[in-house]
């Protein structure tokens, strides 16, 4: 940043530009990526639940984004920044109901979940998957799923512990943990701001 201390220009100008520049890796390449997933495993076959899903999907990648740039802000050492990141991933995906139910998680845990990006970006994808939606059993063994089919999609959204959000809320909170975590990355660059060993 030698052209900061030179004051050629402010620090909000430089970060701001760096984040553009970084758009094409944050947008275009998830783009891609959700569009062959989304076709790949037979989601919904409605263009307004493919695009929830594309909102959804590049709101977590944002949200990711800008944690890692906090972190790779706030922590200079490359070595310690890491070991950071590996924690804060492993908690993030740890509650985000992904691979434990929310139903599952201890009471005095719970709260964390809503600190987790990955929570938001799941929870959005299940409502937006099965919500307000009938799933046929024309694929299933007579009597497999019980007397109950075709299986309502809302059913299926609150035995997951989902029934409280909406699609809306996870978008909503995905957006507010990304520029919160942006606002904070600012912050300790323009105030140097940074943990040492």
């Amino acid at each position: 940043l030698r052209e900061r201390r030179c004051g050629s220009y402010r620090m909000l100008p430089y970060f701001l530009a760096k984040s553009a520049s970084d758009s094409v890796s944050i947008f275009v390449l998830p783009v891609i990526y959700a569009i062959i997933i989304y076709f790949s495993v037979g989601l919904r076959r409605e263009a307004g639940a493919f695009f929830v899903y594309l909102a959804l999907s590049l709101s977590t990648v944002f949200a990711g984004q800008s944690i890692g740039l906090i972190i790779s802000l706030a922590v200079p050492d490359f070595a310690l920044a890491n070991c950071i990141s590996f924690v804060a991933v492993l908690l993030i995906m740890l509650f985000g109901g992904f691979y434990v139910g929310v139903e599952r998680i201890p009471e005095w845990l719970a709260w964390f979940r809503y600190l987790s990006f990955v929570f938001w970006g799941y929870s959005g994808m299940i409502i937006n998957e099965f919500g307000n939606n009938e799933i046929p059993c024309d694929q299933a063994s007579p009597g497999e799923y019980g007397e109950a089919c075709p299986i309502d999609g809302d059913l299926v959204v609150k035995s997951m512990g989902y029934g409280d959000l909406s699609v809306g809320l996870c978008v909503g909170m995905l957006l507010l943990i990304s520029f919160s975590m942006r606002f904070l990355g600012y912050v300790a660059l323009r105030f140097n701001i940074n943990f040492r060993v």
